[in-house]
């Protein structure tokens, strides 16, 4: 899940206010290709790791209080700053897009699933985060839309912050 810092908009009275989306993984075969998360854990200073630990066995084990733990790992909620507030040249471009999502989201996906030197395919590119943030980590992308306007956003956003990345724009 995405959580999204959503401000309130005027027709939310009527309704309570989505702060969320879904992230949909799709995988082929039994379990994922590739996955590694490494990127995404952090050093948490003085965790304290109390309660209990549940065994592969389903017995649960008593843990040690105060016992430190010098890592937290990515759980199932990621938290981004929204996309409208993020700071980099061609954040205007992007925004023309209506249904925009952070960078850091796509990369960080694109990091889990995907090795350097793979293929991402972004079926619906929008304003081409993913094509930006794949070829920013050294990934190729296939980028697909329906709307000339949507492919044109992308080959801008491209331009911008991929100079060096060869590609090419077809309408579909």
């Amino acid at each position: 899940i995405y959580y999204k810092d959503a401000r309130p908009g005027a027709w939310w009275d009527t309704r309570f206010r989505v702060e969320h989306e879904y992230i949909l993984m799709f995988l082929k075969g039994d379990r994922t290709a590739y996955f590694d998360k490494s990127h995404m854990v952090s050093n948490v200073e003085k965790y304290k790791n109390k309660g209990t630990t549940r065994l592969t066995s389903g017995e649960t084990v008593a843990n040690t209080s105060g016992s430190e733990m010098s890592t937290k790992s990515q759980g199932t909620v990621f938290y981004y700053t929204p996309s409208k507030s993020e700071r980099v040249e061609d954040s205007e471009i992007k925004r023309i897009h209506p249904a925009t999502f952070p960078d850091a989201m796509a990369s960080d996906m694109i990091r889990c699933f995907c090795p350097e030197g793979g293929i991402v395919l972004d079926p619906l590119c929008g304003s081409g985060t993913v094509c930006v943030a794949a070829s920013e980590s050294g990934r190729e992308f296939v980028g697909i839309d329906l709307s000339e306007e949507y492919t044109g956003i992308a080959a801008a956003r491209l331009a911008i912050r991929c100079p060096e990345t060869e590609y090419e724009m077809r309408q579909v």
